[in-house]
């Protein structure tokens, strides 16, 4: 497809005798939004980590815009992962600096912006996610668990990238703070027309975020279409994992007693 923003074929990537991805096939339309579900340790992280580059694949082919970036050190592979930002699961940020520091820490460090002009951008970029100037010069210890989500979801559009990948950015959250982060990921995603790469195992998120949802399971991608079709998908492991059902398909892996 013309369209096609990443494009993963046949991605392999296992750690010692454990197969985490196991021929992974998936393409990510240009300005969309792809949701992955699949359980915990079903290797959603590593899949987006060998998309930026942070874990190598063993075998396989990963395109950005039609770039090869597996094996490759071309300036052309790194300028198309250097177009990628992220949400880190955790948030990340950078304790001992402030809060314009952290959204800026890109446009200083990389970009080698003048830190005025660095805060300038980082300021207009809180006020992008309802943050207000006063918190700019604020320690993340000083926000709120949500305040600080936004926090990194700034700092993750703040150079203005092309794809942005989101690690679980609803969880720790309480329910309305949780929804406040969806719709400020839909928003800016829906008017930037950014390409979106989403991981969670949250279904309101998904329902929230998603134009298009990949199950990623035992290695693969199981199923993938629109996410008005998961409720509808007829398949029974789609059906376990959205449900929350105990019984069905989805082996649940248990420590021997």
């Amino acid at each position: 497809m013309d369209n096609v923003k990443i494009s993963m074929r046949g991605v392999h990537k296992r750690f010692g005798k454990k197969v985490v991805l196991d021929g992974v096939d998936l393409d990510v339309e240009s300005g969309r939004s792809l949701v992955v579900i699949g359980g915990s340790g079903t290797g959603k992280s590593v899949l987006i980590k060998c998309i930026l580059g942070i874990l190598e694949p063993d075998a396989g082919s990963i395109r950005i815009d039609g770039v090869e970036v597996v094996g490759s050190r071309s300036g052309a592979a790194g300028a198309k992962r250097a177009e990628c930002g992220m949400l880190f699961q955790g948030g990340a940020l950078f304790d001992s600096l402030k809060i314009w520091e952290n959204v800026a820490f890109r446009l200083i460090y990389a970009e080698r912006l003048s830190r005025q002009k660095a805060r300038e951008i980082a300021m207009h970029t809180l006020k992008r996610v309802g943050l207000g100037e006063d918190v700019g010069d604020l320690l993340p210890a000083e926000l709120s668990g949500g305040m600080q989500k936004r926090v990194s979801l700034a700092r993750a559009i703040a150079s203005d990238p092309q794809i942005i990948f989101f690690d679980e950015p609803t969880t720790g959250l309480d329910p309305i703070m949780a929804d406040v982060i969806n719709d400020l990921i839909r928003s800016t995603t829906a008017d930037e027309g950014v390409t979106a790469v989403t991981i969670t195992h949250d279904m309101q998120s998904v329902r929230a975020i998603a134009d298009t949802v990949a199950m990623l399971y035992a290695g693969r991608i199981h199923w993938q279409g629109p996410v008005a079709e998961i409720d509808a998908s007829g398949d029974a492991y789609v059906e376990q994992f959205v449900e929350g059902n105990a019984d069905g398909p989805i082996r649940i892996e248990r420590a021997a007693e």
